[in-house]
């Protein structure tokens, strides 16, 4: 069985970690089929209308003179959404590392802004929740991205930059699916919850591979 479904990999960069008063900062989306062949993607850096904490322009780089040529979150939906949503699904899988933090951003930006929610009524999927098994079988110390890619042998060109995140998540992913998951698990895991029935069935499955 495979999930015939789309699959949108995202990666934002916040203002700081409260998704409750931050903005996006940068987004990043890589769409593919449900095989992983690649669609379309999409980069832009935000202008915030809230201040970047010290704390985040430490990892994600944010400068003034880097973001001169920034684009409004509200111009940012919109050209995502005509870039990488439209076409034959209406719903998709998507993918992202510690998922619930950009659900979350998505969420409360959009809806303190009354944007339209992108990716609504879709299925998420979280690569740090897949590497659980692999985190308790001692394959990896942490469930990071960092430590995601080593294992994998990805190389994430640019850390903490939304486009270099995403396409190693995206890499990551397709590895994880490969390697560990049976297409029926992950089939199951769409149709059940958010993140699925699979932690049994990856937990069997890591030490053979690893």
């Amino acid at each position: 069985m495979k999930i015939d479904r789309d699959h949108i990999f995202i990666d934002l960069e916040t203002t700081g970690l409260d998704p409750s008063t931050g903005d996006i900062i940068e987004v990043a989306a890589i769409r593919t089929d449900n095989v992983g062949n690649l669609i379309a993607t999409y980069s832009d850096k935000i202008t915030p209308k809230v201040p970047v904490t010290i704390e985040a322009s430490r990892v994600n780089g944010y400068t003034e003179e880097k973001w001169a040529q920034a684009i409004s979150i509200e111009a940012a939906m919109a050209t995502m959404t005509a870039s990488i949503l439209t076409g034959r699904d209406a719903k998709f899988v998507v993918v992202a590392h510690f998922a619930d933090f950009d659900k979350a951003y998505l969420k409360s930006v959009c809806a303190r802004y009354h944007l339209p929610l992108p990716f609504n009524g879709s299925q998420w999927l979280c690569t740090g929740q897949l590497a659980w098994p692999l985190y308790y079988s001692g394959v990896v110390k942490s469930r990071s991205l960092a430590a995601l890619c080593k294992l994998f042998g990805t190389e994430n060109i640019a850390p903490h930059t939304a486009m270099g995140d995403v396409s190693a998540t995206h890499e990551i992913y397709w590895k994880m699916m490969q390697r560990m998951v049976p297409a029926t698990v992950a089939a199951n895991a769409i149709d059940n919850s958010p993140y699925g029935g699979v932690f049994n069935d990856l937990t069997k499955i890591a030490a053979r591979f690893f």
